[in-house]
């Protein structure tokens, strides 16, 4: 993990210095700090009786919770442009 961050954090710093170039905004944080979130979810013990259903009721949650803090915090603003997501909007009922 260490050599990994290390590695990272000079890739980083060569982009921003050597090429004046910031490859990360505030959208980053944002989807890191709702990574963080869905991650915490998994420490929820929920007791179901079986140990598939209990996986599979926890990456519904972290998927739903996922989704739509990304809608919310608007992360992609590329899906908010799209032409037929209002059409979706209001199938849906948003």
């Amino acid at each position: 993990v260490l050599s990994s961050v290390a590695c990272n954090f000079l890739k980083f710093f060569f982009i921003w210095k050597k090429m004046d170039l910031q490859p990360f905004d505030t959208s980053s944080l944002k989807t890191l700090l709702l990574i963080a979130v869905c991650g915490l979810l998994w420490f929820v013990n929920i007791d179901l009786g079986s140990a598939t259903l209990e996986i599979a009721v926890m990456s519904v949650l972290t998927g739903a919770v996922y989704l739509t803090g990304a809608y919310y915090l608007k992360i992609v603003p590329e899906l908010f442009t799209m032409k037929h997501f209002s059409d979706i909007k209001k199938r849906l009922g948003l």
